[in-house]
């Protein structure tokens, strides 16, 4: 079966210790200097419309950041480890993290429910997902974009290619007016705002739905809740669906069905007739495209077994935002932490 969890940007950021801005910045690399920019630099200015000599300028105040390409690697080496999704939820599902999550519904209720009619993505799952993501703007990074997405694109091989799109998306969004290049904060891998999209995602997806001009993902959760349901949409959240059905399942027949991955690639019929068994009802019809997933995890007595759900096109989709089950399953069970802590506030009100 092939695995895809993976440390999420969220999960690695809130485990590092805190530790002073000016420590994470190390070596000057003079990178408006080398060939490679400079080609790099005349190619991206000719496909965005923009002046080579600002873009070097504005290289030329890029700073290296070792610390930047160590957390990229840890990321990727912790892909291959087993992990424990007992412990990850732990690390998710607190009392902060879903009492916050029923206050910023409230808050911004107005929005949510825009974005829910236009996008058809569940106001409770956009706010998850800026939970998981950054605690709903609490914790959006702390290295200069400039530097962390200047040293991944020209000092890092892994991705390098990757990661000069992301360079080249965030200097044309500088040039917008949409941030200052050289003070704007990011995580370690580039990734800005409430919900931590990559600039190319800012400039293809973000939307201005609080009309000031531009898409603020930092400043703006109206912003940062249509953008994130633009991109979810994108993705292929089908609002008549539901996001997964618990089941029981094994490794064979995951293997077997080769079910596993980020897509949905096989049928609801198939899994059935392969011998999963679902825990619940499930009212799709048996050509619904699904995927099965599995949650390795260790009971308190040190027993190992595996949380198993059949996952819907709506998984998938989260699957694209981080490729990762236990990511998406946080999503999942925060969505539904959040809205039972919404029941009960009101009840409360009511008695």
């Amino acid at each position: 079966m092939r695995r895809y969890v993976i440390t999420s940007i969220a999960a690695a950021f809130l485990t590092l210790k805190a530790r002073p801005v000016q420590a994470l910045i190390e070596t000057s690399k003079k990178y408006e200097t080398r060939t490679d920019v400079q080609a790099w630099a005349q190619e991206i200015a000719t496909r965005y419309g923009l002046n080579p000599s600002n873009i070097l300028a504005t290289l030329a105040k890029a700073r290296h950041v070792k610390t930047s390409v160590r957390l990229l690697a840890k990321s990727a080496s912790e892909s291959d480890r087993v992990r424990d999704w007992r412990l990850y939820r732990q690390k998710f599902l607190t009392d902060e993290r879903i009492k916050k999550g029923a206050k910023f519904m409230r808050r911004y209720a107005k929005w949510l429910e825009y974005a829910e009619e236009h996008w058809g993505i569940p106001s409770s799952i956009l706010t998850a997902v800026l939970g998981i993501e950054t605690l709903y703007g609490q914790s959006i990074g702390r290295f200069r974009a400039l530097d962390v997405l200047t040293t991944l694109s020209f000092d890092h091989e892994r991705r390098s290619a990757f990661f000069r799109e992301e360079l080249a998306a965030y200097l044309a969004l500088c040039d917008k007016g949409h941030f200052n290049p050289v003070t704007q904060r990011a995580s370690y891998a580039g990734a800005i705002g409430m919900p931590q999209f990559m600039p190319t995602n800012i400039l293809k997806y973000g939307v201005d739905l609080d009309g000031d001009g531009k898409p603020d993902l930092i400043h703006s959760a109206a912003d940062a809740i249509a953008s994130t349901a633009n991109l979810m949409a994108h993705y292929g959240w089908n609002k008549t669906l539901p996001l997964e059905w618990s089941c029981e399942s094994s490794a064979t027949h995951a293997f077997d069905l080769d079910a596993g991955g980020i897509a949905a690639n096989t049928t609801l019929q198939n899994l059935l007739d392969a011998g999963v068994e679902p825990l619940e009802a499930v009212q799709v019809p048996a050509t619904t495209k699904v995927l099965l997933i599995d949650l390795p995890q260790t009971d308190e007595t040190g027993r190992q077994d595996i949380r198993w759900f059949i996952g819907s096109e709506n998984f998938a989709a989260l699957l694209k935002y981080n490729h990762s089950y236990f990511y998406a399953q946080s999503v999942a069970e925060l969505s539904k932490a959040i809205e039972n802590e919404l029941h009960e506030e009101s009840e409360r009100l009511f008695f």
